[in-house]
């Protein structure tokens, strides 16, 4: 059902606002650039995106006091670098699932980096690459079907 998709609308995302808005607002551009079209209503999506988003400031993810004196003390480097972190969930409009994907490793910011577009990129990569797989399969398999059929 994934190889059908071609409207899509992006529903619900949790998460702090503003890290929201800008990973929505890249998502939006991405799936464009992808050649995915967006709807402004659900009934009229073949696909509709929900999801949750997390950013994890630096020292935030290690737990707080004990570890910063600890690196104080020369323990170890506390890495003070920001994740983000987007957990994606694609259902029909009668709320079947088609597909989902968490997107957390792999990503730290350094300066200058917009972790929200790097993000909704690994998002609409492994959108594509899926929705591409099971196009290829879908293929196959009707092609399989016209072998039989011939015989």
């Amino acid at each position: 059902m994934l190889h059908k998709v071609r409207k899509i609308h992006i529903g619900e995302f949790m998460g702090p606002k503003e890290d929201t808005e800008a990973f929505l607002e890249r998502l939006a551009d991405e799936l464009r650039s992808g050649g995915f079209e967006l709807v402004d209503n659900p009934n009229d999506a073949d696909g509709i995106l929900r999801g949750q988003i997390q950013i994890k400031k630096g020292s935030d993810k290690f737990g707080g006091n004990l570890l910063l004196a600890l690196e104080r003390m020369g323990a170890f480097a506390l890495d003070d670098s920001d994740t983000l972190r987007a957990m994606v969930r694609m259902n029909t409009p009668e709320g079947k699932k088609l597909w989902a994907g968490n997107f957390q490793r792999g990503l730290r910011s350094v300066s200058g980096l917009d972790l929200a577009r790097v993000r909704a990129k690994d998002v609409v990569k492994k959108l594509m690459r899926d929705h591409q797989n099971q196009k290829f399969m879908s293929d196959t398999d009707a092609d399989s079907n016209d072998d039989d059929t011939s015989t």
